[in-house]
């Protein structure tokens, strides 16, 4: 089976004259990355040519994305995943208390349904007499593996810390996610959270 030649519609073009596409087919992904498939766009489609198709419309619907890896005027050869879109959305949760008296806490609402897959801070102040502690929830369950241990021993602003949670970390649209500060340092200070999300 071929493309149908209506079926690809140009989107973009590069500056050195590559193009994006977009193309619609009713076909299985394995039948679109064939050798040979796309030969009716061949005066269309360049090397480095970036098609999104949007395939087995009348069947199980997919999406993937291909890049024209060769055309020798006859042929065209394609490739999958020939671009990485960005995984997910950062959520931020900026100056957070890492006083343990002042148990700040930060919130904000889910976007999306999706999956917390990492947690990371960044510290403001330098911590004094025990270390700082910022701890995930979802709504008012812990998320598990979602505590960040700020150690104060050396501390200094700047310091990155992260960790990936194993579980509890599945989310629902408009769940309300916060951060809260703790743990035993006495200087008054903030670390800035954020956290990506991958939507399901």
């Amino acid at each position: 089976m071929a493309a149908v030649f209506n079926d690809l519609i140009r989107t973009a073009s590069g500056s050195q004259g590559q193009g994006e596409h977009i193309f619609q087919t009713d076909d299985t992904k394995a039948v679109v990355k064939a050798s040979g498939y796309f030969n009716a766009f061949v005066d269309i489609v360049k090397v480095g040519d970036l098609i999104h198709v949007a395939g087995d419309l009348d069947g199980t619907p997919y999406t993937c994305a291909l890049m024209v890896d060769a055309n020798d005027g006859t042929t065209v050869t394609v490739i999958e995943n020939a671009f990485t879109p960005f995984p997910g959305v950062i959520l931020s949760f900026p100056n957070i208390s890492t006083k343990a008296a002042d148990a700040g806490v930060i919130r904000q609402v889910a976007p999306f349904a999706g999956t917390i897959e990492k947690i990371s801070s960044v510290l403001n102040d330098v911590l004094a007499t025990g270390d700082a502690t910022l701890t995930a929830k979802i709504g008012s369950t812990g998320v598990t593996d979602g505590v960040i241990t700020i150690a104060e021993s050396g501390s200094a602003a700047g310091d990155i810390d992260s960790v990936d949670p194993t579980a509890l970390n599945i989310i629902a649209e408009d769940d309300m996610i916060s951060v809260t500060g703790g743990g035993a340092s006495t200087a008054t200070g903030t670390a800035t959270v954020n956290m990506l999300i991958l939507p399901t």
